[in-house]
C-alpha cells in the first residue's frame, strides 16, 4: 500500500488539508513544484523559529523593564524617618 501523504510530511496540517481539499496528490505534481513546496516548507519553518525567538527577546526586555519600574514605585512607597 502506497503512503498518500509520505512526501507531505513537512506541512503542518493546514497545508495538507488545502492540499487534500483541491485534490492534489504528489504523484499529479511535477517533481520540481514538489522540490518548490519542500524549500517552501522548509524556509517557512526557519522563518517561523526566527519569529518565535524575536518575540521571546521582545517579551524578556518588557519583563525587565516592567521589575525596573516595579522597583521605582516600590521605593517610592519607602517613608523617610
Amino acid at each position: 500500500m502506497v503512503d498518500i501523504m509520505s512526501p507531505l510530511t513537512l506541512f503542518d496540517g493546514y497545508h495538507i488539508s488545502v492540499f487534500c481539499a483541491i485534490g492534489y496528490h504528489h504523484s499529479l505534481l511535477p517533481n520540481s513544484t514538489m522540490q518548490e513546496i519542500t524549500e517552501l516548507t522548509a524556509q517557512h519553518a526557519e522563518n517561523l523559529h526566527a519569529i518565535d525567538t524575536v518575540w521571546v527577546a521582545i517579551c524578556a526586555a518588557l519583563i525587565f523593564q516592567m521589575e525596573g519600574g516595579f522597583a521605582i514605585l516600590e521605593s517610592g512607597f519607602i517613608r523617610s524617618k
